[in-house]
């Protein structure tokens, strides 16, 4: 896990809550691009997908009842862009999110999931994309403009673990009952899901993480 003391103690528990929920999430450096997993990349690929890959591969190895080598996992993606495992396990929902300096990995058993993590970087207001926001989710950034990439990232992990693609009709994914929600904590949806998002900060830099569970299938 790459955060700072406190964010790490917050993300590690997290991480934990999640265990029990069948889930797993991992965060880790984007390597050089000289490095081993930059070398072996395919052509055009960047060197953030490709260890995003990576970690992921180990991280469903974690998670899967029968041993299974990291190298062995088959991931597709559907006609949507859903990122998928189709064996050699059954049962696992994956999702991926990365920047050029940082990378996230999440999985979860039985139910899906969509994650995504953007630098918390300030949008000016002017630039806001208030077209794209629900009714709800415009009155909490009328009121409090920095929380756009609280919904924004929401948006993006709920659209993933639906998915759905984000702009097909963004106002319809709201956001708002778990953007107002405190950093970290886990928001149980009507549908039995579950939301969450968080603000921690890796060396200098912060980001903006959200996470969405769906509800466990029957």
């Amino acid at each position: 896990m790459i955060a700072g003391d406190r964010d790490g103690r917050a993300l590690d528990r997290l991480c934990r809550r999640l265990a029990e929920l069948g889930a797993g999430l991992e965060l880790a450096a984007v390597p050089p691009p000289g490095g081993e997993v930059g070398r072996h990349r395919p052509p055009g690929r960047p060197v953030a997908a490709q260890a995003a890959q990576h970690v992921l591969r180990q991280l469903l190895s974690r998670h899967s009842d029968a041993p299974v080598t990291p190298g062995a996992w088959i991931l597709t993606r559907s006609a949507s862009g859903q990122l998928l495992v189709t064996g050699p396990g059954t049962g696992l929902a994956v999702s991926l999110a990365y920047t050029p300096q940082l990378l996230v990995a999440a999985v979860a058993r039985g139910r899906r999931v969509g994650v995504d993590l953007e630098p918390d970087c300030p949008v000016p207001e002017a630039d806001l994309p208030l077209h794209l926001l629900s009714p709800a989710e415009g009155a909490i950034v009328a009121r409090t403009p920095e929380a756009f990439l609280v919904i924004w990232t929401l948006k993006e992990a709920l659209a993933k673990e639906r998915g759905e693609g984000l702009l097909a009709d963004c106002p319809a994914i709201d956001t708002a009952p778990y953007a107002r929600a405190a950093p970290f904590a886990l928001v149980e949806r009507a549908d039995g899901g579950i939301a969450c998002h968080a603000r921690f900060r890796s060396g200098n830099k912060p980001y903006r993480l959200a996470l969405a569970l769906g509800p466990l299938r029957r």
